[in-house]
């Protein structure tokens, strides 16, 4: 297979895999789900992985809904 016709592949699983994960609502971006397919190819645990960008996910949410209350004190 060359080259440029792997990457065509690729870039066509890969469109596959976000339309699946935007359906499925995971809320991650397209630079996230990449991060997310090479961790799990380096050998991350799918599950363990999902935990984690799970929390980070809440803790983001939390630290922005207490800056905008911060926000609104005089």
């Amino acid at each position: 297979m060359s080259d440029l016709h792997e990457l065509s592949v690729n870039a066509e699983v890969f469109g596959i895999l976000y339309e699946i994960s935007k359906e499925l609502g995971t809320g991650l971006s397209q630079e996230e789900l990449r991060a997310s397919l090479r961790l799990i190819e380096n050998g991350a645990d799918p599950t363990a992985l999902a935990l984690v960008v799970k929390q980070l996910k809440e803790e983001v949410r939390r630290m922005k809904a207490e800056a905008a209350g911060a926000q609104d004190i005089p």
